[in-house]
């Protein structure tokens, strides 16, 4: 195996759960909020806010200030650019981050249906997205 160097865009896919959800087709799967988020501040940084504050639900101050603490995650976590358009678009309001989990979910449906059609084995799909044989099995019957 081909060891990818430090800072590599494909070595954070390989321990990124939110991986297939970062392709384009993908963002019409997910919710509104995010879908709100992704028009906002594009689909890469929706994701990483996804990734680490899916779930949360943040109250932003009617005034931007860089000071607060929530500026200063979202400047870490997003960039100055993508944090500045959040506090102007949200100011005074709480934003519930989604965790996007059922657009996961269909991503990795869809990904275990490609892989099977292109002939991978039932036992190596079960061993490769942590499943049981009879939830493969369950999936591939399912139409998309």
């Amino acid at each position: 195996m081909k060891r990818l160097a430090t800072g590599d865009p494909r070595q954070r896919e390989l321990f990124d759960a939110l991986a297939p959800l970062r392709a384009p087709q993908a963002a019409l799967e997910l919710p509104q909020t995010a879908q709100d988020l992704v028009a906002l501040i594009g689909l890469s940084a929706t994701m990483d806010l996804v990734r680490e504050m899916g779930g949360a639900d943040p109250v932003f101050p009617a005034t931007e200030d860089p000071r607060s603490a929530l500026w200063r995650e979202l400047e870490d976590l997003l960039g100055g650019r993508h944090t500045q358009a959040l506090f102007a678009r949200y100011k005074g309001t709480q934003l519930y981050i989604p965790k996007c989990h059922l657009a996961l979910k269909k991503a990795m449906h869809r990904d275990v249906i490609s892989a099977y059609d292109a002939g991978t084995p039932v036992a190596e799909l079960r061993k490769r997205y942590k499943l049981s044989r009879r939830w493969v099995l369950k999936i591939l019957k399912k139409p998309l």
